[in-house]
């Protein structure tokens, strides 16, 4: 039995001097872990198929679809898994969520748990007609060779994605991106494996590039063990202003890594999954 999920994970950043250089695409998507099933607030047994369950759900859909809305390429992010069976949808990045999340939670009470899989992505978007569609848009033949693109994968408040280190930061290098919505104190949890001992992660402030980046303080620093992997989980901490901070791991080697984000107030303005194209001349 497939539980009834909701989540938001996810894109635009500058680049520092001479470190974007056109490169083809070729990402892995971003692994992230959905939120926990949104518990059903019926006091009976919900029947799906009902008439209440069918009228919340259609108003979901309205919802939901009227998110949908774009004037630009790097406007359109994936909101992935979405509501089960609903399945993940386009959104414009910037979209204020809480209407589509309340009315995620009366659909879950009035229809109950569905059977059903994991959905698959949507993948990279593009802006037409004012709506997020499927698939990127070719360039014009003058700017084919000048273009390319990068996936950004917008943080909530309270939430944790598993990434890799990047050795280089290049066009193409993803981003893990947390945008607060007002200035507060963002702490993040990273577990990193022991055997890397370059491994850290930057951050840069407000598409700042990663020529200017934030100061975190180290709270902490512990060894765990998670099965027969041994961990360094190191804890930051920094204060934020409203605006969205750029974070990528960086190695000598690629390896994966694990960052839980705590964002206080836990209030973000970007959500989803987003695709930039960059040009350069």
């Amino acid at each position: 039995m497939r539980a009834r999920v909701w989540t938001i994970i996810a894109g635009v950043c500058a680049c520092g001097a001479g470190s974007c250089t056109p490169q083809p695409t070729a990402e892995k998507p971003s692994s992230a872990t959905p939120a926990k099933p949104l518990e059903a607030a019926a006091t009976k047994a919900p029947v799906r198929g009902s008439g209440q369950c069918e009228a919340v759900t259609k108003e979901y859909r309205v919802a939901r679809d009227a998110l949908n809305q774009c004037k630009r390429d790097n406007d359109c992010a994936e909101s992935w898994p979405g509501l089960c069976p609903e399945g993940p949808f386009y959104i414009e990045r910037d979209s204020n969520l809480a209407q589509l999340r309340a009315l995620g939670t009366k659909v879950a009470a009035a229809c109950g748990e569905p059977d059903c899989e994991q959905p698959p992505r949507l993948g990279i978007a593009h802006c037409e007609a004012n709506r997020c569609q499927p698939g990127r848009a070719d360039p014009p033949k003058s700017d084919a060779e000048d273009c390319w693109d990068y996936r950004e994968t917008h943080l909530e408040p309270k939430a944790w994605t598993s990434a890799e280190t990047a050795t280089a930061i290049q066009g193409i290098t993803p981003h893990l991106v947390i945008s607060p919505a007002q200035a507060g104190t963002l702490r993040m949890t990273i577990d990193w494996p022991e055997a890397c001992a370059d491994c850290k992660l930057l951050v840069s402030e407000h598409n700042s590039g990663m020529a200017r980046l934030v100061e975190s303080t180290v709270t902490s620093t512990e060894t765990i063990k998670r099965g027969a992997e041994t961990i360094r989980r190191e804890h930051l901490e920094f204060a934020v202003t409203p605006g969205p901070y750029h974070l990528i791991g960086k190695a000598a080697a690629v390896v994966d890594y694990r960052l839980e984000t705590d964002l206080q107030p836990p209030s973000v303005t970007r959500h989803g999954t987003a695709w930039a194209r960059l040009c350069e001349g």
